[in-house]
């Protein structure tokens, strides 16, 4: 973000579920992410360097400081920390949960709260957001 503006999203090109179908059932205690999966992360890795890259010269000529990943149907063990090893931001998961609480804080004697947030309603919650700033 740049003045709390998304200034760019970008969707890498490996799917959740090949990096779930290429995780070792027989893995050994300790070893989350497979060869395979490292492979395949390898690959996102070098696209989101370049997109890095990219903002860096071309948007903001200045370094990102944060990578964020969006929230995963499936637990994908090992996904951040192997992502940190490798870029120079810190990667970390987004807490949609926290943004929403810290944006829109809800009564302390309330129960209606943002408790757990289904991936599959991001762009929903995005576009209302985005709506909602648009209001006079």
């Amino acid at each position: 973000t740049r003045n709390d503006e998304l200034c760019m999203a970008r969707k890498v090109g490996i799917g959740l579920e090949a990096l779930v179908n290429a995780a070792d059932p027989e893995a050994e205690a300790g070893v989350e992410i497979s060869m395979a999966q490292q492979e395949l992360l390898d690959e996102a890795i070098l696209d989101i360097q370049r997109s890095l890259d990219f903002y860096e010269s071309n948007v903001a000529r200045r370094p990102v400081r944060k990578v964020l990943i969006a929230p995963l149907d499936y637990p994908l063990q090992g996904l951040v920390e192997y992502l940190d090893t490798y870029l120079n931001p810190e990667v970390s998961f987004l807490d949609l949960k926290q943004i929403l609480d810290q944006a829109y804080p809800r009564a302390e004697n309330s129960d209606h709260g943002v408790e757990l947030i289904n991936p599959c309603v991001l762009p929903a919650i995005g576009a209302a957001l985005r709506a909602f700033e648009m209001l006079p």
